[in-house]
């Protein structure tokens, strides 16, 4: 049955063009859309003292735009026209890193997410205490202005990682995807399936990355 309403759910599959790849889900969608950019030709009209005689206008190009919620390293990779994939770094464990500190409640960002437990900070003989002296954080250690660790303290961390995502970002040149999407059309009938596959685009990376309660990656291609 040919419906007119269209409200639709489902799910989006990127694979890379002419490619054996898997097509792979991009999780929770929000908005897709198709656009047209015309290019319009005009002829004045010489019988009189303006206007035009007639115009042409033709389809010069077509953008797509996606608005993705699930934040999948390969959609971040995709994003940011950069290299990486889920668990790409294994876990492990970094001995002695020393840092000398220049300043009271600074942080001291560490190469990896230090895991919470197994953290040790020490001077010489001098082991610092956790929450007394510094806090660790996702990012790396923070010092706590007043505890025992003073400007230029030399440091030596100790701590465990465990598996990471490290995405690289403008590492990789614009790249051709197919797009599928697997669904239905919930608003007329309630239940009418709905295929679209778009066979070459390029993504520009991400114009707006929302990192709060709800985070949304804008593609254009």
């Amino acid at each position: 049955m040919d419906l007119c309403c269209g409200y639709f759910r489902g799910q989006f599959y990127l694979k890379k063009e002419g490619t054996a790849n898997p097509a792979l889900p991009v999780g929770n969608a929000s908005a897709f859309a198709i656009n047209h950019e015309l290019t319009e030709v005009e002829q004045e009209d010489f019988t009189s003292l303006g206007g035009t005689a007639c115009s042409i206008s033709y389809i010069n190009s077509a953008t797509i735009s996606m608005t993705l919620n699930c934040l999948k390293a390969r959609n971040l990779a995709l994003a940011f026209q950069g290299t990486g994939a889920f668990g790409n770094i294994s876990a492990g464990t970094i001995t002695d890193y020393l840092y000398t500190t220049v300043a009271l409640d600074e942080l001291i960002p560490l190469a990896f997410i230090p895991d919470r437990v197994g953290v040790t900070v020490v001077e010489g003989a001098t082991t610092f205490v956790e929450n007394t002296d510094y806090i660790v954080s996702s990012a790396g250690i923070i010092l706590i202005s007043g505890g025992a660790i003073t400007i230029g303290t030399d440091l030596e961390i100790t701590y465990d990682y465990g598996i990471s995502t490290i995405i690289q970002a403008l590492t990789t040149g614009q790249q051709i995807f197919e797009i599928f999407f697997d669904g239905i059309n919930v608003g007329e009938g309630g239940d009418q399936q709905v295929a679209l596959r778009v066979f070459k685009v390029k993504f520009d990376p991400t114009q707006l990355l929302i990192l709060s309660r709800l985070v949304s990656l804008a593609l254009l291609n």
